[in-house]
């Protein structure tokens, strides 16, 4: 029985949820996202320096067959690549600058098995300072050998 006086209400419902603020989920969700476009943003700027650097060292290798052709000048040629290598690997890495004779070779050579600049054409180097005519064909072996090691100065680089 009830009482007479007393009116009975429905039921409240309470409030449909808003948008603000989400749940933990979505948080994690837009820190994962915003982790993925910081590091994808970071890699595609590295590759465009490595980019840039490979471009820089072909143009310099382009000057350098401008300013001296391998065959009107063969050793200047040499001696200009020389300085190249010298000043490309002083800027991959610093500890170089004081490798001399079969050391600098070594460096140069990396881990290349064939071994081409302590064993092969790039031997030219130790030489190059100290002679007045060097055979075009040497130079042109020297040119081949430090464009076909281009990219891995290319990649050798800490961008």
């Amino acid at each position: 029985m009830m009482p007479e006086g007393l009116v009975l209400q429905d039921i409240h419902l309470p409030a449909a949820p808003g948008w603000w603020p989400p749940a933990p989920g979505w948080w994690a969700l837009a820190v994962l996202a915003l982790l993925l476009l910081i590091l994808a943003s970071r890699w595609l700027w590295r590759q465009g320096q490595r980019r840039a650097w490979r471009r820089q060292l072909a143009d310099e290798l382009a000057a350098i067959e401008a300013r001296h052709p391998h065959l009107q000048s063969p050793a200047a040629h040499a001696a200009a690549l020389s300085v190249f290598l010298r000043r490309v690997a002083v800027l991959t890495d610093a500890g170089v600058a004081s490798r001399q004779g079969e050391a600098w070779l070594h460096f140069l050579d990396g881990d290349d098995p064939a071994r081409p600049f302590s064993e092969g054409g790039g031997r030219l180097l130790l030489e190059v300072p100290y002679r007045r005519e060097v055979d075009p064909q040497d130079a042109e072996r020297l040119r081949a050998l430090v464009q076909r090691t281009l990219p891995r100065w290319a990649e050798a680089r800490r961008v």
